[in-house]
């Protein structure tokens, strides 16, 4: 089964630049592609597939050193992004939907890259090796990647200031669980996260509420920002950061309660909730206003600081897994 293993890397000054560079080329990349597709069915109605454009890479390639001297995954993986969204695109409109078309992307809207496969890349004592970043780029191994598995592709990704690797591993599952009898039944919630069938209760930790204060100052401040100026970009990056500790502080602790009761139970049953529903706004229309707008609002808020359903997403690959 696949996993997903990520870690922090641990750039140089040079070789900050040299992502940031990857970064820019694979942005440019994705915007010509896309540039193409659109251009060849306005002028010729004609439709660019992946593998055209993986054969205009090699082209490309023969005379543009800059791509040339990266690994032909990496191009290809942005190449693969852009056809994804083109079919998620077309497959809502044959559901009857009205979708955005796949936009050009700024700066300020690309933040990753990476490998479509693991080929051009490669880890040795603790460092990353691929190529044009100069000498190998430490990374912070803090969970061992389980020997005998394989990476099948990786993407690098910047929030911030700071840049992390993803890992795509297939790793094999377990022969037996080691209490094969062991059962439970699992009822998620907002005053406990979890309450077990034996009575016992997982805490909600609220990692937002805890955070509420730092997160109201900070938006304020944003508000008050002239937008398009120095100041909002810095402070807009605060708020960035506060979110982003809110999302770590509560992945860390669902993927604990998830660890731990996989690892106790073989058997595990969660109450079959719609919480896309449950989480809808009580606003209502002009023509049948809703009621209670600000308890619902509150409420809602309460369930996706506690996010039982990703909770639940997690126990299912643990569980698997186990």
């Amino acid at each position: 089964m696949l996993l997903t293993y990520r870690y922090k890397l641990k750039p140089t000054r040079v070789q900050y630049a040299a992502l940031d560079r990857l970064l820019e080329a694979q942005r440019q990349l994705y915007n010509a592609a896309l540039q193409e597709r659109v251009e060849a069915w306005r002028k010729a109605g004609k439709s660019i597939s992946k593998i055209d454009q993986n054969k205009s890479l090699t082209q490309i390639r023969s005379f543009d050193e800059t791509y040339a001297s990266m690994p032909v995954s990496l191009s290809r993986w942005s190449l693969a992004r852009l056809d994804d969204a083109m079919a998620g695109f077309f497959a809502r409109v044959k559901r009857g939907k009205s979708p955005g078309f796949p936009r050009f992307k700024p700066r300020s809207r690309w933040s990753s890259f990476g490998f479509d496969e693991w080929s051009g890349i490669r880890i040795r004592d603790g460092r990353l090796l691929f190529k044009p970043v100069v000498g190998g780029m430490r990374l912070h191994l803090h969970r061992p990647i389980p020997e005998g598995s394989s990476i099948k592709s990786c993407t690098f990704t910047r929030r911030g200031r700071h840049w992390w690797i993803t890992m795509a591993v297939d790793v094999a599952a377990a022969e037996a669980h080691p209490a094969r009898e062991s059962a439970v039944g699992i009822d998620v919630g907002i005053e406990h996260l979890a309450t077990l069938s034996d009575g016992t209760h997982v805490e909600n930790i609220r990692p937002r509420s805890r955070r509420e204060m730092e997160l109201r100052h900070a938006e304020r401040a944003l508000a008050r920002c002239k937008r398009g100026s120095k100041r909002r970009r810095k402070v807009r990056e605060r708020v960035a950061t506060v979110q982003r500790r809110i999302l770590a502080a509560r992945n860390t602790h669902l993927h604990e309660v998830s660890a731990g009761l996989s690892k106790r139970y073989a058997f595990i049953a969660v109450e079959d909730l719609k919480l896309r529903n449950m989480t809808r706004s009580a606003r209502g229309t002009a023509e049948e206003p809703g009621t209670r707008v600000r308890q619902k609002a509150g409420l809602n808020r309460e369930l996706l600081d506690a996010a039982p359903a990703r909770l639940i997403q997690m126990l299912t690959y643990k569980a698997e897994r186990a």
